[in-house]
């Protein structure tokens, strides 16, 4: 059995025995020509969607098989026959692009935990058996794209699964031991170590073997055979060099980051880029070696081997597999996983090869977006310089404005200094333009906003208002830029950190007559009757600098005009009379100027609140009651 599972190509008599281990499949069918559609005419008209293929809904039992259902961390049924399944409640949400999990072959459990999320890659170039086969992706997302519904992936490139263990005492076995706290003449104790060989820390410049007499050069790197947990060494047939991944130079080898260090710190040594004076840096603690090189050359916890993106032969078998999963079913983008843990030439060189491939395949606009995740901005907007991803999750956002403003008691005034000057700071100084031949617009404009996902607690986590949940949505689908819904948001699902945030979709039987679906649907639809509340420019007119109260901004094109007015606090009415971020910033208080003219009358398109009248010098004033959310247009 071994034997053939080092390789996923095997001739045809064997194909039915390998089905149920692995997505192994003909290459013939696979090259099979696919169309390839334009379907984005801009990405600030669509609302993205993120889908946890195995627990959203089980379409085809055939697969299912190694499922504990009533375990967070193990695999439940679902796969991508579900998805196709469901895409009328997907379509009836407003959704118009779906962010699906990673697709390949995962290395399937270690120590109790699957990879059914997909970040544990095996092999490249094979699909995971438990989401279905070739024909059920292809399946999906020609559905899917029927409904003008676009489909993103989502791609590793940093690391791959547990697929091997550091060899540190020689014996051939992964051990966990106990090293030193014995003396060593003139230095004196040695502190007591513990040593996982699959997992063990981050060392400089690569994880040492020792024995009873010290140091003894590199571990040796040992590589696992289990059938049953697919921990089997990594593939990626058809690749350049097949047997790149079973060799060191493919590999860090530096071991497990344990300090994650201070983002803002390591930000400016790895740049190369002088501390600014005001940043709180200690040479020692926070810009040593040994603490910023943990984040881009160390293994993420739990044995994820970090790859030597650094190596060409490493960057080309990367993008031929990503290369490879565009051209056989269509993709319309690429999610990015880990995106600070990889050096920026990675993506100088993996990005344009992408977007270049796109276009020979006949497919504009393919959109790449990354996750960093960080709250620091100038690290954010560092991955959209020119040549680089065209857009990232606006975390600080998350950080500043969802968990800040709506969630918490943050003075909304911290809503504007963000997107209006972070931004521009931030993102515009950092790249003005558009990618070439990418998404089509600048980074500032595509970012993806979202208030969870599934490496963070839900919005709902320890905050029982289901109001404070509305307000977040109804600033996530009027703000500029693209609005993403990890998938359960409109059932007020309220889990907690990884994996309880993972929950399944199928036991809310997919109703789409709860109060928060329904309100969800309202704003995907006013978004999309809005040309404004898509693609306008926006402009802060209103904030409280002392902390919960009126937030406002409007959209606006050539064509139309859209005001949005927030009351943030939980329990006291506002009227809409305050800071004036835009039109008088150094005016203390007055009622609040908008871009309508005088004697204009504006209607709440979202609440059905009573029509307003702009006074006299184009001013407005009303009150907004505790939570109150309107959504003015002429």
């Amino acid at each position: 059995m071994r034997a053939w599972l080092k390789r996923c190509v095997v001739p045809s008599a064997l194909i039915a025995a390998c089905l149920p281990i692995g997505a192994c499949f003909s290459l013939n069918d696979m090259d099979q020509d696919v169309k390839h559609e334009n379907l984005v005419q801009d990405w600030r008209d669509e609302m993205i969607y993120q889908i946890l293929t195995d627990r959203f809904a089980n379409g085809d039992t055939s697969n299912d098989w190694g499922l504990h259902p009533g375990d967070p961390a193990r695999y439940h049924g679902g796969d991508w026959k579900g998805i196709e399944d469901h895409l009328d409640y997907v379509e009836a949400l407003g959704v118009t692009t779906i962010w699906i999990s990673p697709i390949v072959k995962n290395v399937d459990s270690d120590a109790s935990i699957d990879g059914y999320h997909g970040y544990w890659t095996q092999d490249f170039t094979a699909l995971n058996p438990h989401f279905g086969d070739m024909a059920a992706l292809r399946s999906m997302v020609k559905a899917a794209h029927a409904r003008n519904i676009k489909v993103v992936l989502d791609i590793v490139t940093n690391h791959i699964g547990q697929a091997f263990f550091y060899d540190i005492n020689g014996n051939g076995v992964p051990d966990e031991a106990v090293w030193g706290g014995g003396y060593y003449g003139a230095e004196g104790p040695h502190p007591l170590e513990h040593r996982m060989e699959y997992d063990p820390d981050f060392e400089e410049p690569y994880v040492k073997a020792r024995t009873s007499l010290g140091e003894a050069g590199p571990a040796p790197i040992i590589f696992v055979y289990d059938a049953a947990s697919n921990h089997i060494p990594p593939l990626c047939d058809g690749c350049p060099d097949p047997g790149l991944f079973l060799r060191r130079e493919a590999y860090h080898l530096q071991g497990r980051v344990w300090n994650w260090g201070r983002d803002e710190c390591c930000y400016y040594r790895n740049n190369g880029l002088p501390v600014p004076p005001n940043f709180n840096c200690d040479p020692v603690k926070d810009l040593s070696s040994i603490v910023c090189d943990q984040v881009p050359h160390g293994d993420f916890p739990g044995g994820l081997k970090d790859l030597n993106t650094e190596n060409p032969a490493v960057r080309e078998a990367l993008q031929y597999a990503f290369r490879r999963w565009m051209k056989l079913v269509d993709f319309d983008g690429f999610r990015i996983d880990t995106l600070k843990h990889v050096e920026h030439d990675f993506w100088k060189d993996f990005a344009p090869k992408i977007r270049a491939y796109a276009k020979d395949l006949g497919k504009q606009k393919f959109l790449m977006f990354g996750e960093a995740f960080t709250g620091f901005d100038p690290m954010l907007g560092s991955y959209v310089a020119p040549g680089e991803v065209d857009s990232v999750f606006y975390f600080s956002q998350k950080y500043t404005v969802f968990d800040g403003v709506f969630k918490g008691k943050a003075p909304t005034s911290n809503a504007r200094q963000l997107l209006r000057d972070d931004r521009a700071a931030n993102y515009d100084a950092v790249n003005p333009l558009e990618q070439v031949d990418g998404a089509g617009q600048p980074p500032s404009k595509i970012l993806v906003n979202f208030l969870d996902n599934h490496d963070v607690a839900r919005f709902l986590y320890g905050e029982p208002s289901l109001v404070a949940l509305r307000q977040a949505l109804a600033f996530l689908y009027t703000e500029d830029g693209i609005p993403c819904m990890y998938y359960g948001t409109e059932q007020n699902f309220a889990g907690g950190n990884d994996p309880a945030n993972r929950e399944d979709l199928w036991a809310t039987s997919f109703s789409t007559s709860g109060d928060t679906f329904q309100y969800i649907r309202s704003l995907t639809a006013l978004r999309k009757q809005h040309d404004a509340l898509r693609r306008g420019d926006m402009t802060f007119r209103l904030e409280d600098r002392a902390g919960p109260g009126i937030l406002a901004f409007e959209r606006s094109t050539g064509n139309e005009r859209v005001l949005v007015v927030f009351n943030t606090h939980d329990t006291e009415a506002r009227d809409t009379v305050g800071n004036k971020p835009d039109d008088a910033p150094n005016a203390p208080t007055g009622a609040m100027v908008v871009g309508f003219g005088d004697g204009t009358v504006l209607k709440d398109v979202l609440g059905g609140a009573a029509p307003v009248t702009v006074g006299a010098g184009s001013t407005l004033q009303f009150s907004m009651g505790p939570r109150e959310v309107r959504v003015l247009v002429q």
